[in-house]
């Protein structure tokens, strides 16, 4: 019989035919198994695992689901297809059982085969079977599949489980490639399996060249946020001025509190390679996918099974309910070469550029999150439409509910606009389509005063929560029903602000410190804030290594030792100073 589950490539090796010879079912194996490995072997390379069209999951009731057909990709590159709709009750499902009464259960397709067409067998007693039928099945997990060891994993993303339990479930990914312009990326993951208090997480990974090797730390408030089953959240680390090498990012901190749980250390190794270049990110990571062996690239694979969707169940003692479907929650959705060809036409590159990202639905949220020309800057758009039962009176104040503007928290700077348009998009005072910044009275009574009515605007910015409330009063009185305001938010990402005297232009950071013989500490200089490239050296010569980004190595001597900094561009020179004890001090 032969391995279906065969994650190594078998030898290439197809029969050979002449006249007289002897065919025996060894044989016919051999001629269906080099087809199938090779057409199997160009979709693991090609394509990869995932779904290559439709299969979305419905929710055809409150207990019953139904899936489209479709066709996806298992990690062996075996051919999952479903040429009919499939209609099921979720309680006869593999794993419902063995989810909890309240939470997610991610449904996954696997590829099964099972002999069917019984016949007799004239060579023995025992009947065998004619056909083999290749199809799936389905199953229930209340965890999301694990994408560790994927090419993703690999080469990308590096994914770390910090925590699974009955409660909640933490990820973290990394970059696994950075250069000075694009940065580092962290992204964490939070899955609350039960309905529970709201928890804080702090995180805080180490390296030496990153952040300019300052703590990164990662921090997460649930109490301040929309409360959700899952959050997905990021941060970015700068690595400008650093040339490139090798940085190894170590987890240094950890703790997590509630009302019911508390946890002040991870017992996990968590030591992450990262190469920075001076190439792109995508170029690294074609570089890295290019030295991978072909072994490697075969073993590539995480889990045998494709998620299809997450679903909310609810779960009593006699009955069950399906709350919500997402599909394809893990973005396994395949490419082809029919929708790159799409993508690449010169309709859709003109339009991708004038919006690249879709509105959202609702009014009280972002429209638009983008990054700008200007680096370390994020930018969304939105509208929020005041409605009106009676006619408005001058003088008359409105406020809004609190918005999010998708920017996290911290300094943004948002601006409004009173817009002539409804809702709807019409134009709600005649023709003419304006939008209004700023005071209404500089352009009264001149040829461009504006058709809006007379509103006077503020907003309140909450920074600790992300969200931020619109006010306005008019100055007229108003009798239609709606009035359409825009807004714009702008964030300057601030991810490391060292201490810098006002007096001075150039300040060397840190300019005073003590280690102990044989450790590494990291030296930057800095104009206003941002760092300023410069060459090192140890003045004397016993005093230690210093490299080109700034990393101190201290000698076994102990000592007083001064680090300088020349500044090439402001034609400066800046000293600090390092006290080097012995490890008994």
């Amino acid at each position: 019989m032969i391995d279906v589950n065969n994650h190594k490539i078998i030898p290439f090796e197809r029969n050979r035919y002449f006249y007289g010879k002897l065919l025996t079912v060894r044989d016919f194996e051999i001629e269906q198994r080099y087809f199938n490995d090779k057409r199997r072997l160009m979709n693991r390379i090609l394509m990869g695992p995932g779904i290559l069209a439709g299969l979305n999951v419905l929710a055809v009731d409150d207990k019953t689901i139904l899936i489209e057909p479709g066709v996806a990709l298992d990690y062996l590159g075996r051919e999952m297809v479903s040429d009919a709709p499939f209609t099921s009750r979720l309680s006869v499902i593999d794993g419902f059982g063995k989810l909890p009464d309240y939470g997610d259960a991610y449904l996954n397709i696997t590829y099964f085969e099972e002999p069917k067409e019984a016949v007799h067998n004239i060579s023995q007693s025992d009947n065998e079977y004619n056909r083999v039928f290749e199809g799936y099945k389905l199953s229930l997990e209340a965890d999301a599949p694990s994408v560790e060891h994927s090419l993703l994993d690999l080469i990308g993303l590096k994914q770390f489980t910090l925590m699974d339990n009955k409660h909640i479930r933490i990820c973290l990914k990394l970059d696994h490639v950075a250069n000075a312009e694009e940065g580092f990326n962290a992204y964490l993951s939070v899955y609350k399996k039960l309905e529970a208090d709201p928890v804080k997480i702090n995180i805080s990974l180490t390296s030496e060249y990153i952040n300019y090797g300052q703590p990164m730390v990662l921090a997460f408030d649930e109490s301040i946020l929309r409360r959700d089953a899952t959050y997905q959240l990021s941060w970015h680390f700068d690595v400008s001025r650093v040339e490139p090498q090798d940085d190894l990012i170590q987890l240094s901190g950890f703790s997590l509190l509630s009302e019911s749980l508390k946890v002040d250390y991870l017992d996990i190794s968590l030591k992450h390679p990262v190469q920075i270049s001076s190439l792109s990110k995508i170029e690294q990571i074609e570089h890295k996918y290019r030295a991978l062996s072909l072994d490697e690239l075969m073993a590539a694979s995480a889990n045998d099974y494709i998620c299809l969707a997450k679903l909310k169940v609810l779960k009593t003692e006699h009955t069950y309910v399906i709350e919500s479907v997402v599909n394809d929650p893990l973005n396994q959705l395949l490419g082809n070469f029919q929708l790159s060809k799409i993508r690449k036409l010169e309709a859709f590159q003109k339009s991708r550029n004038i919006e690249n990202t879709p509105n959202l639905p609702t009014e009280d949220k972002p429209e638009i999150v983008s990054k700008t020309g200007i680096p370390d800057m994020s930018t969304s758009t939105g509208k929020f439409t005041f409605l009106f039962e009676d006619k408005v009176e001058n003088k008359e104040k409105f406020f809004s509910e609190e918005i999010e503007h998708g920017l996290g928290m911290g300094d943004v700077f948002i601006q409004v606009a009173i817009d002539s348009e409804t809702s709807d998009g019409d134009a709600a005072f005649g023709y003419q389509n304006q939008m209004v910044f700023g005071d209404y009275e500089i352009f009264e009574k001149s040829n461009y005063e504006p058709v809006v009515p007379v509103v006077k605007s503020a907003v309140i910015n909450y920074k600790n929560k992300g969200t931020f409330i619109l006010g306005i009063q008019f100055h007229e009185s108003y009798a239609r029903s709606e009035l359409l305001i825009k807004w714009s938010a702008t964030k300057i990402n601030k991810h490391y602000e060292p201490m810098i005297d006002s007096k001075n232009q150039l300040t060397i950071v840190p300019a005073m410190s003590k280690v102990k013989i044989r450790s590494k500490i990291s030296y930057n200089v800095f104009k206003d804030g941002e760092p300023v490239p410069c060459k090192w050296h140890v003045k004397e010569s016993d005093g230690g290594e210093i490299d080109a980004n700034g990393v101190y190595m201290s000698p076994s001597v102990e000592g007083v030792y001064e680090i300088i900094a020349e500044v090439a561009d402001y034609h400066e020179t800046l000293s600090a100073f390092v006290v080097v004890e012995n490890e008994e001090a």
